[in-house]
């Protein structure tokens, strides 16, 4: 996770040999690179990321509450 967007690189080869640290390095440089630029457009991401690092059935009922306030907010613009 970068700036609460998510990342995932590969660090093993085709043939399951780890990659070589500046092959590492290189793709985790890109993603500081993406990151930069996203903030340069002004994207900001949703920090909802670092509720997958809760229980399964907490991070449930989180999602429960959080499609109730949707659901209402909606009520409210139309």
């Amino acid at each position: 996770m970068a700036a609460d967007w998510m990342y995932a690189i590969e660090v093993l080869a085709a043939d399951g040999s780890p990659l070589a640290p500046s092959e590492i390095e290189k793709k985790l440089h890109a993603i500081v690179v993406d990151v930069e630029s996203r903030r340069a457009r002004g994207e900001c991401a949703v920090p909802i990321s670092v509720l997958t690092t809760d229980d399964r059935d907490r991070w449930a009922d989180v999602r429960l509450i959080s499609d109730s306030v949707r659901e209402c907010s909606h009520s409210f613009v139309s």
